[in-house]
């Protein structure tokens, strides 16, 4: 076993680039490095560049909008320009069915930028989707000419996106944390908790994460954010009680869904290897121990994939329920049990 380690529209998961090109398929390495794959690497790292800059602009004003669209719609275009060159550079790496793909979801995202009768926070996500697409189609690129022309490959942005995919996630648990707490909330708490509701939401969106949370849950954590100050102020009769009540159960729905969604390609990886991890400490165990810490702690940071696992990191349960529950989550996250097409954009990158 390895021991390394995601209503309203969502936005896809991240894909992974760990299917790059088998090597049986690709040209035979050149004795030294190719000038060719350094000149279309250094083109590359600018447009990675370029749309890691636009990435997470968030503009809060409708004006903003507009120039944010167009930069998005001119990265693109370069980008597709870019594919067809490597391809035409480096005939012997495999970039044939990366180019073709890359070029149908860049048609897709133009098509979906700059719909003027879509909410602001709809066309941000279009571009933060088309954003992601070009990013992942280069890397693509790059991984495939580099094994073909003999060159390291572009640095792996792969780790820097599990550490800010898990600091989301931490956060997320503890708001779901915060707004259920250990009992429902009546007349006299309920304000408490809630204003601890709002603070965290405050923190999480003045994080250094807030830009890689989806453009839909940013909105929505403002609207939220904005909600539980408004309701605060008033002055506390009926109905306020009554508005507090349904503000903390639409928060409730809400925080629950936020970790459903939240199922990024890199979290999957991290939990399958985690899972894994817990099972080769659990071997020496019988079934009847409890959760010896040492496991909890290799699970700390899969918090919020199953409420099974997170039970175990709390000390409930036994080992063999624990084992029962590793092997189904485990088993849920193999990619190689999944159905369904193989030959999508997505498991190609």
């Amino acid at each position: 076993m390895s021991a390394t380690p995601s209503r309203a529209p969502r936005r896809p998961d991240p894909p992974s680039r760990s299917l790059r090109p088998a090597r049986a398929q690709l040209a035979p390495r050149p004795s030294a490095p190719s000038p060719r794959a350094r000149q279309t690497q250094r083109h590359i790292a600018q447009l990675l560049a370029r749309a890691a800059a636009l990435f997470g602009a968030d503009p809060l004003q409708p004006s903003q909008l507009g120039p944010l669209e167009g930069q998005t719609r001119t990265l693109l275009r370069d980008a597709r320009a870019a594919l067809d060159d490597a391809q035409m550079r480096h005939p012997g790496a495999p970039l044939a069915n990366v180019t073709a793909m890359a070029h149908g979801a860049v048609a897709q995202s133009l098509d979906a930028i700059g719909r003027e009768t879509a909410a602001p926070w709809q066309r941000v996500a279009a571009c933060e989707e088309a954003l992601q697409s070009v990013r992942h189609a280069l890397y693509a690129v790059d991984a495939a000419v580099a094994e073909a022309e003999g060159v390291a490959p572009l640095p792996d942005e792969h780790e820097a996106e599990t550490a800010v995919a898990l600091r989301i996630r931490a956060m997320y648990v503890a708001l779901r944390g915060t707004v259920l707490g250990d009992t429902l909330p009546d007349s006299e708490t309920i304000d408490a908790r809630l204003r601890r509701a709002g603070n965290l939401i405050a923190r999480l969106l003045g994080s250094e994460v807030a830009p890689h949370l989806r453009a839909y849950d940013r909105f929505m954590l403002r609207n939220f954010q904005w909600r539980i100050a408004e309701v605060l102020r008033r002055a506390r009769d009926v109905s306020t009680l009554d508005l507090l009540t349904m503000l903390w159960e639409d928060l409730s729905s809400f925080a629950a869904l936020l970790l459903s969604v939240n199922q990024r390609a890199v979290l999957r990886v991290w939990d399958r290897a985690a899972c894994e991890r817990a099972l080769d400490l659990l071997a020496p165990y019988n079934s009847s121990n409890a959760c010896p810490p040492e496991v909890r702690e290799a699970l700390r940071e899969s918090l919020g994939r199953d409420d099974e696992l997170d039970a175990a990191c709390r000390g409930v349960g036994t080992v063999g329920e624990l084992r029962v529950a590793l092997h189904r989550v485990h088993d849920a996250l193999d990619d190689t049990r999944t159905s369904g097409p193989r030959d999508s954009w997505h498991t190609l990158l």
